[in-house]
């Protein structure tokens, strides 16, 4: 079974030739006239650009926001597009399926390490220097990788490519809650929303079309491609500095080392603890360190303050956003992962089945999260974040009934409304955090956002490796599949009820974000 489970992990949403389900003729027309192709979802970025253009009556405002969007999109389209090609990669650098995930775990462990250090650095040198920064960095790191001749050097530029990403990801609330007023927070933050989610579902159909036709090696030349036209617009685009008030002398070097440490061990111990003895250890000796970074920070002066402890003990709003963020990106990403092993490994769908399948999550969350984000603006950001948790709470309720119950058909209104639930608590939930910090706050708000995003991918997949490793004597392999994929997503939902909570009970704040 942990083959089988390892299989489907990798093979996420991959464009792979595939003979369809033999279980229902139904299925192959539905997939082939109802989905959308690849061309379909392209279009919408064009579509993204006019809507914008057509919204946004000051220029400088509007460009500022197409550049954002361009580096949004890029950052998880390069998380994902490799899924496609793990195999062939692993093939050319001779890794073993176990060490394939850490093609892209070296990625996220490089994101998260230095989020919030450099939202820290931010606060220094302004916002618009990190951003720039960071997309040359990326570009650097998408022509070096394909170069490596030693797996070790091509998982170094990965995890440089995580920290060019870490810098775009630190800074970009920051420069949209700079460059918008409050009124237009919401609307801004809900089309850099639609574009992060559209950068995760191309990915994986542009990667596995690119490996297929041009091997694995084209995928960076596409990174580098999109980052070299991200940057230029940047570059003509920003003029302003978007420096961040800041009296702070010095840095916090001592909390900077131990977040670092306390990311790598953590992280790193969840990405392996259902497989390695030694993640346990890890993950143990990565939440001591953070503790102790909790204890030490609480004695720093806030503007030298790596983690922002005083932010979240006295600004409810802040620390309720920020974990309903987490807990809402948790079950997110668990969802997806679980749906794509039910499909391939229970029902015994292709991969290009359940990466089409899957298109129903996050093309709701693109079309809505502009529409949402405006409504943010003009009636508030909690009661839409309750509404779009507790809708994201009864589609996983209702997708784990359709594992129970080994259905199809009614899996896709299931799926279809935990997007739409991630519609309604996105945009909102972020507009909601960056309205609830002084403007000086903006770069360790705008890296708490990133942070809580990786974060929540992590617990994601620990929550379900944990769960899907359980043995239930008796069972065939593919019912204790299926039966370990039900209980994974009961805790999911519990989860996210958690998250209805902590959007509902945060302390209001004044004007949109309330």
């Amino acid at each position: 079974m942990s083959g089988a489970v390892g299989k489907a992990g990798i093979n996420i949403g991959l464009w792979q030739k595939g003979s369809f389900c033999s279980a229902s003729k139904n299925y192959k027309h539905f997939l082939k006239f109802f989905l959308p192709s690849p061309g379909v979802i392209i279009s919408f970025i064009f579509y993204f650009k006019k809507s914008i253009m057509n919204t946004c009556t000051e220029s400088t405002r509007r460009n500022i926001l197409f550049a954002v969007m361009l580096a949004s999109f890029l950052t998880p389209f390069a998380g994902s597009a490799l899924s496609a090609a793990l195999p062939d990669v692993g093939r050319a650098y001779g890794a073993g399926p176990d060490s394939l995930a850490w093609i892209l775990q070296s990625f996220l462990l490089g994101c998260i390490v230095f989020m919030l250090p450099v939202g820290k650095v931010t606060e220094k040198v302004g916002c618009r220097l990190v951003f720039m920064a960071g997309m040359a960095v990326f570009v650097i790191s998408a022509l070096i990788a394909p170069l490596q001749t030693e797996y070790a050097g091509f998982l170094a530029s990965r995890a440089l490519q995580g920290l060019g990403s870490a810098m775009i990801f630190a800074t970009n609330n920051s420069i949209l809650s700079l460059t918008f007023p409050p009124e237009k927070r919401g609307f801004a933050m809900g089309w850099n929303i639609s574009m992060v989610f559209l950068g995760s579902t191309l990915g994986p159909c542009v990667g596995g079309l690119a490996n297929f036709y041009f091997g694995w090696r084209s995928i960076f030349w596409i990174f580098a491609a999109v980052g070299s036209l991200a940057l230029a617009f940047s570059f003509v685009s920003m003029r302003d500095p978007m420096r961040l008030p800041h009296t702070g002398k010095g840095a916090d070097w001592i909390g900077i080392v131990l977040y670092g440490l306390s990311m790598l061990l953590t992280m790193g111990g969840l990405a392996e603890i259902s497989r390695c003895d030694w993640a346990v250890w890890a993950f143990t000796g990565g939440i001591v360190l953070a503790v102790l970074l909790v204890v030490l920070e609480r004695r720093v002066p806030d503007d030298k303050a790596v983690l922002p402890t005083r932010l979240f003990s006295t600004n409810r709003m802040f620390a309720g956003s920020t974990l309903a963020a987490v807990i809402n990106f948790a079950g997110v990403f668990a969802e997806l992962f679980l749906v794509s092993l039910y499909l391939q490994s229970v029902l015994g769908f292709s991969s290009r089945e359940a990466g089409l399948i899957l298109l129903l999550h996050p093309l709701p969350m693109c079309l809505l999260s502009p529409l949402m984000g405006s409504l943010s603006d003009r009636v508030g950001c909690t009661r839409l974040c309750c509404i779009g948790m507790a809708v994201i709470t009864l589609g996983l309720a209702a997708v784990g009934a359709c594992v129970f119950f080994r259905q199809f058909w009614p899996l896709l209104p299931a799926l279809a409304a935990t997007g739409v639930g991630s519609a309604f608590f996105g945009a909102p939930n972020n507009s909601a955090i960056m309205g609830s910090v002084n403007r000086e706050q903006y770069g360790i708000a705008s890296a708490m956002l990133g942070a809580a995003r990786l974060v929540g991918q992590s617990l994601s997949k620990a929550l379900a490796g944990v769960v899907l490793t359980m043995k239930w004597p008796g069972l065939a392999p593919r019912d204790l599949l299926a039966l370990d994929i039900i209980i994974a997503f009961a805790v999911m939902t519990v989860l996210t009820a958690i998250g209805i909570f902590a959007s509902a009970l945060r302390q209001p704040a004044k004007g949109p974000a309330a």
